[in-house]
């Protein structure tokens, strides 16, 4: 890497211009060998101009690169046309020098696939459709986690006993009765869930979501049934959710910088209030910081 420093740096002020830059990719010979051969740069690329400023100065050509390519006799040419003259059959030199090589490569690679196609075993049958996707889908059974770092209040007990709480953007319904764990999921939400709340009926549930318009979802933990999806009007997060006492009402809390509040009637899935709070940081002593 120094050495390639040093041959940018034309005048030797230990700084690399564009021009320079530019300048030594466009006269190194390995440089444009390695371009050219991975489709950077095209023949028709390798102009006599290329990598100039805009005072049409030509940048110094590798003089070695020069000598080694021109051969002896040719008639002399303008120092433009020299340049591009050299890069040309410098590179048609080397991928003619290549091309045998890549070709032994392939036919090595098929020689191997070939021996693969054949190693299968000797009482194999091929289906009629094998070359066709399998008629199969993967079914979620269980789910390990529980997101506890920076949530709270999120793991409920519902009507029937159930332990409710979330993880990533799934909720999770799980029955441990008589030591059998067995989980129902709630699929709704796209993003990592954040918050949850229990209705008084203590069979719905309220989860919230992160993103620029995070999703609500009020949903039945029997069922697994969305009862309402409400989304568009706070942003970033939905970091705290609380149904009233009645159950009519959701009040949700932002993460915005203002922390907007909203007040939704959820079965309706309309917004009846909304304001701001306050930029400083929310810590509620009382709430339970749930750890797993």
């Amino acid at each position: 890497a120094l050495e390639i420093m040093k041959q940018s740096d034309v005048n030797s002020d230990r700084k690399i211009t564009y021009y320079e830059f530019v300048s030594y990719l466009t006269t190194n010979k390995d440089v444009l060998i390695f371009m050219y051969h991975f489709n950077m740069v095209s023949k028709d690329d390798l102009r006599p101009n290329f990598g100039l400023a805009d005072n049409d100065e030509l940048p110094d050509c590798d003089s070695d690169l020069e000598h080694e390519v021109l051969q002896k006799g040719a008639p002399k040419l303008k120092r433009g046309d020299r340049i591009s003259h050299s890069r040309y059959d410098y590179i048609e030199a080397e991928e003619n020098k290549a091309q045998p090589v890549a070709n032994s490569v392939m036919k090595n690679l098929k020689k191997r696939y070939d021996d693969i196609l054949k190693a299968a075993p000797i009482d194999y049958v091929e289906k009629f459709n094998a070359s066709e996707a399998p008629d199969a889908n993967l079914k979620l059974v269980h789910i390990h986690g529980y997101r506890s770092e920076d949530t709270r209040n999120n793991l409920r007990y519902n009507k029937a006993g159930e332990i409710i709480y979330h993880t990533a953007a799934v909720g999770v319904v799980m029955n441990a009765e008589g030591g059998n764990i067995r989980q129902r999921h709630f699929f709704e939400h796209t993003t990592d869930i954040v918050s949850l709340a229990m209705h008084p009926n203590m069979n719905y549930v309220a989860t919230g979501e992160v993103g620029p318009f995070p999703l609500i979802c009020v949903w039945d933990t029997t069922t697994m049934e969305c009862m309402a999806r409400i989304s568009g009007l706070l942003t970033k997060a939905i970091c705290q959710l609380c149904f009233s006492s009645d159950g009519n009402y959701l009040a949700a809390s932002a993460s915005d910088d203002y922390h907007c509040i909203a007040i939704y009637d959820w079965d309706k899935c309309t917004m009846t209030a909304k304001n701001v709070a306050s930029k400083a940081k929310k810590n509620n002593a009382n709430a339970l910081i749930a750890t797993g």
